[in-house]
This record gives C-alpha cells, sequence and structure tokens, in this order.
C-alpha cells in the first residue's frame, strides 16, 4: 500500500536539519518501498505491506530517536485516506482563497473557535480543514 508521511519538527531554521537523502536511506533499511520526499518538507510517499498507519508512524519515531532526532511527530495516511479527505472538503474549489489541511496524530473531539479571518472545519477526526480567503491585492486576510 501506499502511504503519506508527515512529519513534524524537522528543518525548522537550524532546528532538527534533516537531508533527504539520508531520510530515504534509513527508510529503505525499515524495509519501505518506493519512497519520494517533497523539497525538504518532511512529507514523504512510501510504499509498505504493513497496513497500519499507528505501526509505521512508531517505527519511522523509533529510527528517527535512535538517529538523534528528538521530538519528530510522524502523521502517516493512505492513499485512500488522503483521495477521501478531497471528498469530505466543506470548502467550494469556486471560493478564492487556499485550503489548508492540519493532520492530527490521533483523532480528537476538538471544539473549533470561530477565527476572524479565516475558517476551520472538522474534516474528519484526526484533521482540520482551514480555509483563508484571498485578500485583495496589497492586503493580508
Amino acid at each position: 500500500m501506499r502511504y503519506a508521511v508527515f512529519l513534524r519538527a524537522i528543518n525548522l531554521g537550524n532546528h532538527n536539519k534533516m537531508p533527504m537523502k539520508e531520510l530515504r536511506v534509513w527508510l529503505e533499511q525499515l524495509g519501505y518501498s518506493s519512497i519520494l520526499t517533497y523539497l525538504q518538507t518532511g512529507n514523504i510517499w512510501l510504499q509498505t505491506k504493513a497496513a497500519e498507519p499507528e505501526s509505521i508512524a512508531q517505527s519511522i519515531e523509533s529510527m528517527l530517536q535512535g538517529q538523534g532526532y528528538s521530538k519528530v511527530c510522524a502523521m502517516v495516511r493512505s492513499e485512500a485516506e488522503l483521495r477521501g479527505l478531497l471528498k469530505v472538503n466543506p470548502f467550494s474549489p469556486s471560493e478564492p482563497g487556499y485550503c489548508y489541511v492540519t493532520f492530527l496524530r490521533q483523532p480528537s473531539a476538538l471544539v473549533l473557535a470561530e477565527h476572524s479571518k479565516f475558517e476551520l472545519k472538522l474534516a474528519r477526526a484526526a484533521e482540520i480543514l482551514s480555509h483563508i480567503p484571498k485578500a485583495p491585492l496589497g492586503q493580508s486576510p
């Protein structure tokens, strides 16, 4: 199965700098294949026979801790889960602006507060979608 892995707390300025080339080697050593990384973001596509996203996340976090990267969190979603997220997006593609996804490690019963500049929606128990309207040129939202 194909999975997307989203690593948090890496490559933040001088904090937890992680070369993606080394990361790909480490992931191959864990038995993952078809590994693709996107720039220096910590966003990864990989394939594995493992079927539990949580076990994938734990194996990657454990390996990274062994490599000296502390407090790195991995959120793992299957390709099917990501495609399903697109289907539950409550924001219209015709609305001008930007849509962001925040992935949570564990499902949560969050209560989303009102915000004057952007709209938040709980798409599913472990994902929050944000819509930031496109501001007129020269203004910030």
